[in-house]
């Protein structure tokens, strides 16, 4: 996805979003200009390949519970999947959003809920998303993830 430029990945949404009988302007009228701010994040990312990403639930990691602007956070791994993005939001619609929780480092930055970053992106950088804040640097994160991980 980070690598799709925006003509591109329009043309690719708009398709499934025909499939299913909706109107991609519709659901995400600034599909550009979001789309084309979740790249420059992704830019930001710390690129980790997403099979060396740790994957853990809100519920297996303690910190605090907040909400957070999407557009305040920065992903971590740089694989984020255009197809997963754009069914997610097909399927769920863009209100879910608010009531999905992920995981996120004292910097910001998204240990697990990738997708789920994406897709409220696209649907605004202002929405707010409940995240688990874990007071610890990300790469602290990415070693208690793995830890995590690796008990179940």
């Amino acid at each position: 996805m980070c690598d799709t430029k925006v003509g591109k990945a329009r043309k690719y949404a708009e398709k499934e979003f025909e499939k299913e009988g909706k109107d991609l302007d519709d659901v995400l009228p600034d599909f550009d200009k979001n789309y084309r701010l979740l790249r420059k994040k992704c830019s930001e990312s710390l690129d980790i390949d997403r099979e060396d990403m740790p994957v853990v639930s809100a519920d297996d990691i303690r910190g605090q519970l907040k909400k957070i602007q999407i557009k305040d956070l920065l992903p971590t791994q740089g694989e984020i999947w255009l197809e997963k993005v754009i069914k997610g939001i097909i399927k769920k619609g863009t209100d879910p959003f608010s009531s999905n929780t992920i995981v996120v480092s004292e910097e910001g930055y998204v240990l697990d809920g990738h997708h789920r970053y994406a897709q409220a992106m696209l649907a605004g950088p202002d929405l707010e998303i409940k995240a688990v804040c874990v007071p610890l640097d990300i790469k602290k994160l990415l070693q208690v993830g793995k830890a995590i991980e690796d008990k179940d």
